[in-house]
């Protein structure tokens, strides 16, 4: 009898500790940050789309950069980790819309937020990648993929609800600097746009190395007129930590840097180009 009752306490707790287990969060307490694809009219461009953290609220602040310096205020995230949902509140409005919901089934419907209007989309798959949750919609999309909700990850289109239309696509995840999720879209190679289908702003001339880097960076620029480049290197909660004007085969001491992830913009002779830096 006592074998049994310890038996039947172990199912129990078993059963206590699976029930309501939390989803992976989407924003994390962490800084959060996605490499965002970014359609525009003269060709599609990567952006970084990333997320501050406010103690005092449930609310994720949002901001855009995909080309300067500057980054864009685009709204803000609140999530309830346990329900797998996550709001979304645009610029300027007080209502919030939810665009993610990990509790969904096949042959549900949801309620996709498109401007100031919905559009009812239906679950027509669920599967699982990397033990995340994947929600698939009857919904395609101009990203040569449906719409999908993603454990851990979020809207692999337009992040930030459709409020902007379907010109955004994830793909990839950093949670505090770490990779988190790449994107398996035949558009992408890794986090960058295929440059074999894709048009981007970028220059090849350029390098930046050793990547990753200790304390200094190495600027090499080959064949063509590189003085007074503009280099500026931001931190992956969008904080300015460098700006300077360097000519090529300079170096840049890092030594101050933390260790993480940092995102370089180089902009020189109307050219632009945008690199990733792991510092160690």
């Amino acid at each position: 009898m006592k074998k049994k009752i310890q038996i039947w306490a172990i199912t129990l707790f078993i059963a206590l500790c699976s029930y309501g287990q939390p989803y992976e969060p989407g924003v994390s307490t962490d800084s959060t940050s996605w490499d965002i694809a970014w359609k525009e009219l003269f060709g599609n461009v990567m952006g970084n789309l990333y997320s501050v953290g406010n103690q005092d609220t449930l609310y994720h602040e949002l901001y855009f950069q995909y080309f300067g310096p500057n980054a864009e205020y685009v709204g803000k995230f609140r999530e309830d980790v346990d329900a797998g949902k996550i709001w979304f509140t645009p610029p300027d409005y007080t209502d919030e819309y939810l665009i993610m919901d990990l509790s969904l089934t096949i042959g549900d419907t949801f309620d996709l937020p498109v401007y100031n209007n919905t559009i009812p989309i239906k679950v027509v798959n669920i599967y699982y990648i990397d033990q995340r949750k994947c929600i698939e919609f009857d919904y395609q999309t101009e990203w040569d993929e449906p719409l999908r909700f993603i454990e851990g990850v979020g809207r692999n289109i337009a992040m930030c609800s459709f409020w902007f239309g379907e010109f955004t696509y994830a793909a990839c995840k950093y949670n505090a600097g770490e990779l988190a999720y790449v994107n398996s879209n035949p558009n992408f190679i890794g986090c960058e746009l295929d440059p074999a289908g894709i048009s981007i702003i970028h220059s090849n001339h350029v390098r930046v190395y050793p990547n990753p880097a200790g304390e200094r960076l190495f600027v090499a620029c080959d064949g063509l007129d590189c003085h007074e480049m503009t280099i500026l290197i931001f931190n992956v909660n969008g904080m300015e930590v460098y700006r300077n004007r360097v000519n090529a085969n300079e170096t840049i001491d890092i030594t101050p840097f933390n260790k993480g992830l940092y995102l370089i913009q180089i902009f020189y002779n109307n050219n632009f180009k945008k690199i990733k830096l792991f510092k160690q």
